[in-house]
């Protein structure tokens, strides 16, 4: 009986086989690694495409809604019967779908408001093009849209910033006739670069408090002037330079935001003593009133760093339930330059509840589409009454040629001007106090 037997050579040959088997098993998963990596990058590239169309589609209906805002607007202030741009769509249904989402006949989708005012014949959504209108040239089809568009004018509170550009913001108190003794101020957040490292605590503000810009510390939430204007149904303009008792139509509060001993809720009317800044009321007093220390602290997720509630007292010969809504506000100011943006929201209260605010921003709801990618924001538009805009300065100068502002300040029991009371203001050298 003869055996077989194996060379050498042939025992090589199989250990060379199994290692061109692995090596090319390795290869293909190596080469199926890549791929699947190079597929999870395109979807996620082509998914994050998708998402930022799809937001710049929700963000053509906050555009959409600016528009409508303005015809609204327009038909609230004019007696047209058709506003600028439009001729299919009355005032009266244009107010009727702003402020109840219906028409003064008829019904429609609550989504369906901005495209009906803009004259649209949209039902389900507003398909957005590239290159222009349909029809020209240009035009391209795309799969965007934005499918639902939701305004209201009654906001629980007013959202905005304060910057290097916009240091001051005058808010409207308006709520509809609806009481509120209380406002809510609350500014700065994580996302503004916020730090309230080096704050010092209230006990630090001296006596009297000096406030310098050079010791402030570095990305911290600014120092704020809360001015409150108001009045009672009737009022006379003395009434606003004056207080009396517990009433005022007038008050400016420093809020300056501290680590510890700080003031919340800040009184309507307390009496200002060695150790505390007083009320709302005793503001009106120059010569009484103080810095209220606000106490912060870092900010976590979209919280604010600083917040206070303010009791309002009653306005002069009224109460806080026959205010007047049309001459009640808000204005809020950074002391001091700022770097960065800062956001703050207001909110007014009646007893802790929130009271809504009424034509003052307009909320808009705005969800886009692009294929199957939904994106859903929220934003706010300022209304802005253009007939009876709002002052934010006394003075203010432009120009050219170092444009400057001079005073002379004269203090005296018997004071007598010659050349027929016009002093001469050449080069504002002279002053007398």
């Amino acid at each position: 009986m003869l055996m077989k037997r194996f060379s050498p050579k042939t025992k090589r040959g199989a250990v060379s086989l199994y290692i061109v088997i692995f090596a090319t098993l390795l290869i293909t998963v190596i080469a199926l690694g890549f791929t699947r990596i190079m597929m999870n990058e395109r979807r996620q590239v082509s998914d994050t495409d998708l998402s930022q169309t799809a937001y710049d589609s929700a963000m053509a209906g906050v555009e959409d809604a600016k528009l409508a805002v303005l015809r609204y607007n327009e038909c609230l202030s004019t007696d047209s019967i058709y506003p600028s741009g439009s001729t299919t769509r009355t005032c009266a249904d244009i107010i009727s779908v702003m402020r109840t989402g219906q028409p003064a006949a008829g019904s429609l989708d609550p989504c369906d408001g901005v495209p009906y005012v803009l004259g649209r014949n949209f039902t389900t959504e507003t398909p957005i093009d590239e290159g222009g209108f349909s029809g020209d040239a240009t035009h391209a089809q795309t799969d965007q849209a934005y499918t639902c568009v939701r305004v209201r004018d009654d906001t629980i509170d007013f959202l905005s910033t304060l910057d290097a550009q916009t240091r001051s913001r005058i808010i409207p108190l308006r709520t509809g006739g609806r009481a509120f003794n209380q406002i809510r101020i609350s500014w700065s957040r994580s996302r503004n670069n916020v730090s309230t490292t080096g704050l010092g605590s209230a006990a630090l503000l001296g006596n009297p408090p000096v406030i310098f810009q050079t010791n402030w510390p570095s990305n911290a939430p600014p120092v704020l002037s809360a001015s409150l204007i108001q009045s009672g149904s009737s009022f006379t303009l003395s009434q606003f330079e004056t207080f009396s008792g517990s009433s005022t139509n007038r008050a400016n509060m420093i809020l300056v935001p501290v680590s510890s001993g700080g003031v919340n809720p800040i009184s309507a009317s307390a009496t200002p003593s060695s150790t505390t800044p007083g009320g709302v009321v005793q503001t009106n007093d120059q010569i009484t009133n103080s810095p209220f220390p606000i106490n912060c602290t870092a900010p976590a997720g979209g919280d604010y760093a600083c917040s206070v509630v303010i009791n309002l007292p009653d306005p002069i010969g009224g109460s806080r339930t026959n205010m007047h809504d049309g001459t009640s506000f808000l204005i809020l100011e950074s002391i001091f330059p700022l770097d960065d943006a800062h956001d703050f929201q207001v909110r007014v209260e009646q007893n802790g509840n929130i009271i809504p605010l009424v034509g003052v921003q307009v909320a808009v709801d705005s969800t886009g589409r692009n294929s199957d990618m939904l994106r859903r924001i929220e934003g706010r538009i300022e209304v802005v009454d253009t007939a009876y805009p709002y002052p934010e300065w006394t003075v203010q100068l432009g120009g050219e040629n170092n444009a400057s502002f001079c005073k002379n300040f004269i203090v005296t029991v018997n004071n007598w001007i010659t050349n027929h009371n016009v002093y001469n203001y050449t080069r504002c050298t002279t002053s007398s106090l």
